[in-house]
């Protein structure tokens, strides 16, 4: 039982690693096996698996699916969680069409191109 708890976390968190990667078609892949090997009664792996498939899901523009998936892991917490277990929301920023500059996800992060924010304060 513990292998197959460490084949999921495994999974999950090479799916995490691949989409972060934006390669998305494999960690759907690694999310799918990190599901299959998860025990269906065993709170960490379900949410894990939960809350990378609901990334990919919102990559893919699946808002709705993506939503119940959190939901299904917040309500699965136990009563008294703090915030930080609990999964954010995740939403792509919307860029105008044409936009030649990337935004960043979070105040103070870069981006792996030049930002608007990192530009306009270079000068």
């Amino acid at each position: 039982m513990a292998d197959r708890n460490y084949r999921s976390l495994l999974a999950s968190n090479l799916a995490e690693a691949l989409s972060a990667q934006s390669r998305f078609d494999k960690g759907w892949q690694m999310s799918e096996q990190a599901k299959a090997t998860a025990i269906p009664d065993d709170l960490d792996p379900q949410a894990r698996w939960k809350i990378i498939t609901a990334k990919l899901l919102a990559q893919r523009g699946q808002f709705p699916a993506a939503d119940r998936l959190l939901g299904e892991v917040e309500a699965a917490l136990p009563p008294g969680t703090g915030r930080y277990w609990r999964p954010r929301r995740w939403r792509p920023k919307r860029r105008s069409p044409g936009s030649p500059v990337q935004t960043p996800t979070r105040p103070g992060t870069t981006c792996a191109r030049p930002c608007a924010s990192t530009t306009a304060s270079a000068r």
